[in-house]
């Protein structure tokens, strides 16, 4: 007996997607809830226009929700100052990752391998010896 594709698409499986995706779950998550694998979402919106279409219409309906509701706490004059902060800043860190997403600084005033981490550094940054490249 031939075991069922388990990656069969059909219009049961795309419409939990779509739903999904419009919900504003993930890609990799709206995939799972209809049995699928990231991989056999992206085959499927290949090959499928439509399908990707709707897709591409739930996402940006998800997005524009989220933002509505991002700009809506930034308006509530009752929620603290830092609540309203946070949201822009998850606002702008997701629609301009480039510009301001937040970034790790290493402070290596207080860190107890300060000198050795610097070496390192240091090394990674000079030119390959020939000795050292043939192991002598």
């Amino acid at each position: 007996m031939r075991k069922p594709n388990s990656t069969k698409k059909s219009k049961v499986r795309m419409g939990i997607i779509i739903k999904a995706l419009g919900l504003g779950t993930s890609i990799v998550g709206s995939a799972a809830r209809a049995g699928l694998c990231e991989k056999t979402y992206y085959n499927w919106v290949n090959k499928d226009p439509e399908f990707k279409e709707k897709c591409e219409l739930a996402l940006a309906i998800s997005e524009a929700k989220w933002v509505e509701g991002v700009n809506e706490l930034t308006q509530d004059q009752e929620a603290p100052h830092h609540v309203k902060l946070n949201a822009f800043k998850f606002l702008l860190s997701r629609r301009h990752p480039k510009y301001w997403s937040e970034n790790q600084v290493i402070d290596l005033i207080d860190y107890d391998g300060a000198d050795q981490f610097r070496a390192m550094i240091e090394q990674t940054n000079e030119e390959p010896n020939e000795d050292n490249e043939e192991g002598n």
